[in-house]
């Protein structure tokens, strides 16, 4: 379990510490102001972690119904990075990134994802995010499924097809039982 500290102005200018637990709660807050650092991987693969840092983020009125507030309020939020710069995701993430997701390009390469679900801007924030993190988890699945196996995989699929096998020639052997005994010659 992951335990981040979030660090929050108050309206007394006092900052104090509040321990979170990210694995039920996910905040815009939490999303500014994690300490958290990524556990280091083989360099391939996509853990979850997205520094916020390194995006830049908009936020522009947003369109439909919702009155007052949504003439006075910037509450449509956007993200936006360039993936050749990303050096938080591995080239072969970014590549499958390229090929599954071009709608999200524009011509210098710039992932731009919008929200404007909410009328409340952190939610908004939030959401594309979450966006974004479903995009490359979908990436890091891709780059997993189409990895060659290892030694190990080949050994747990030999074993596999070995058990099936076993039991598709054991079913075999009870339904060939089974209709030798209802011959009524056999016992003759």
């Amino acid at each position: 379990m992951l335990k981040c500290t979030i660090i929050r102005n108050v309206p007394s200018q006092a900052i104090f510490q509040q321990p979170v637990d990210t694995t039920t709660k996910t905040t815009a807050a939490l999303l500014f102001s994690c300490m958290f650092q990524p556990r280091d991987t083989n360099g391939d693969e996509f853990i979850g972690w997205i520094p916020v840092d390194k995006i830049e983020k908009r936020f522009m009125r947003s369109s439909g119904p919702g009155g007052q507030n949504v003439n006075m309020v910037n509450t449509k939020c956007q993200i936006r990075f360039n993936l050749n710069e990303a050096n938080w995701l591995s080239s072969r993430i970014q590549d499958i990134f390229r090929k599954r997701f071009v709608r999200l390009l524009n011509k210098q390469h710039d992932v731009v994802i919008s929200s404007d679900k909410s009328r409340i801007q952190a939610e908004n924030q939030d959401d594309c995010f979450k966006k974004l993190r479903a995009l490359l988890l979908e990436c890091n699945k891709e780059l997993l499924n189409n990895r060659s196996p290892t030694r190990q995989d080949k050994a747990i699929l030999d074993y596999r097809a070995k058990r099936a096998a076993q039991r598709r020639l054991y079913t075999k052997r009870m339904q060939s039982r089974k209709k030798r005994s209802r011959d009524p010659y056999e016992s003759i």
